[in-house]
């Protein structure tokens, strides 16, 4: 009998690990967005840019774009003085193949270091791979955005060229130590669960 429950009980921890990992892939890898934006103003003194179309330059891991047919990129007005985050994702743009939608949805902006001839942005927010089919988890990102410009003026078309990029955030220090924290004692509860079933 307790060779039954014993194993009822490795039964069910095996499928609730093995289940949490076939539902959930996490997104990996990074995606450079680029192409032109119009800013508010020369470079030196801009506060925001206007929405745009860009297109995926490269990408890895879960942006490799081998066997993929990326659309152009949506990409948002923002500002970062002051800082207005849009309602919505900062970017985001389809796999015809898949229908799957990649988007990016911005919570903060940590960082401007901005002069007159560059302008360097970061910040995070969320990364998200959605659709029918879709196993992918929304993860944490990290957003980097420059253009560098050696005059600070726009081209002829009144516009910047610019580059987006963004990758999963790695956990900080905290969270490695609450994971493992957690992880110390789901395996000083399973020792007693083991006991205790022994015990029967």
């Amino acid at each position: 009998m307790k060779n039954q429950i014993f194993g009822i009980a490795h039964a069910i921890l095996f499928s609730f690990a093995v289940s949490n990992v076939a539902q959930a892939t996490p997104i990996t890898g990074s995606v450079d967005i680029g192409v032109t934006v119009q800013l508010n103003a020369t470079l030196g003194s801009a506060t925001g840019a206007l929405a745009t179309s860009g297109t995926v330059i490269q990408g890895d891991g879960s942006y490799d774009p081998d066997g993929k047919n990326f659309s152009s990129v949506s990409f948002a007005a923002f500002s970062w003085s002051p800082v207005i985050i849009p309602g919505g994702s900062l970017w985001s743009f389809t796999d015809s193949l898949t229908g799957w939608n990649y988007g990016f949805t911005l919570t903060s902006v940590n960082s401007v270091s901005q002069s007159s001839s560059h302008l360097d942005i970061s910040g995070f927010g969320t990364l998200f791979i959605t659709g029918a089919g879709s196993t992918f988890e929304p993860g944490e990102g990290v957003w980097g955005y420059t253009i560098t410009d050696a005059d600070g003026e726009p081209n002829s078309r009144g516009k910047f060229v610019f580059n987006s990029n963004n990758s999963p955030r790695v956990p900080d220090e905290a969270l490695t130590a609450l994971l493992l924290g957690c992880g110390v004692a789901m395996l000083g509860l399973f020792a007693r669960l083991n006991r205790a079933l022994r015990r029967v």
